[in-house]
């Protein structure tokens, strides 16, 4: 099934204070000023997260009404979790209920942070809370600084490495001017095609080159990726070797 997503990718760190330092409190400050310390000082990040996303989720829910906004104040929250956390949010479908997407940005080092602030999550009617950016397919077209690159344009070949399977892209139109755009085009439509996690964890080489009947089989469409994938990676011994 295909999805519409706005996404936002936070790469800028904020830093915070993490000394845990414990006080008594100022004997000027009001008796429930200083109880409101001690009860945040208690809390979790995740837990002081989705606070926060608690409070405010009628913005973030209608963030259509000032989108840039509430998503800086949305990854500001997030950034005090972890540096690297980035998210996504999903088009309200039938139920009316919206994905809000827990992604590393691809970072390996990151993917604990994800599980634990997805496993924080409290229950949310109207929100879909998913852990890295899932497969939505393989439909899109990509255009990156004037190259366009068609999906239904792309072969693959897939290759037993280790315990993992090795990838690599054919794609008509790469030429060296264009072989930056033509990679990062192809990251995105591998994350598509696979999601996040997959292509972190299963994944080992990746190779992208211009069309080649010798690297890649004629008859390996993108859009057969993620079914071929599966199979061939259920197949492979603990050792990373095929049955």
């Amino acid at each position: 099934m295909t999805r519409a997503w706005v996404t936002i990718l936070l790469a800028t760190a904020v830093s915070c204070d993490s000394a845990g330092r414990t006080s008594t409190g100022d004997a000027s400050r009001p008796a429930e000023s200083q109880a409101r310390q001690v009860t945040s000082a208690a809390r979790s990040p995740n837990q002081v997260f989705w606070d926060w996303f608690v409070a405010n989720e009628d913005r973030i829910y209608d963030f259509e009404s000032n989108r840039e906004a509430i998503f800086d104040e949305v990854g500001a929250a997030m950034r005090k979790v972890h540096p690297d956390l980035t998210f996504e949010v999903g088009v309200a479908g039938s139920e009316k209920k919206r994905d809000f997407v827990i992604s590393a940005d691809g970072i390996k080092d990151a993917f604990p942070a994800v599980e634990e602030l997805y496993a924080a999550a409290p229950d949310l009617p109207r929100w879909q809370v998913v852990k890295f950016r899932p497969r939505v397919g393989t439909g899109m077209t990509v255009e990156i600084d004037g190259v366009k690159v068609e999906p239904e344009k792309i072969r693959y070949r897939l290759s037993p490495e280790g315990g993992k399977l090795g990838i690599v892209l054919c794609m008509e139109g790469m030429t060296p001017t264009t072989d930056a755009r033509f990679k990062q085009a192809g990251y995105l439509l591998l994350d598509g095609a696979l999601g996040e996690y997959d292509v972190e964890t299963k994944v080992g080489f990746i190779d992208f080159v211009g069309p080649s009947t010798t690297r890649c089989e004629p008859d390996r469409h993108l859009a057969d990726l993620a079914r071929d994938f599966d199979a061939q990676y259920n197949r492979l011994s603990p050792h990373g070797n095929s049955d």
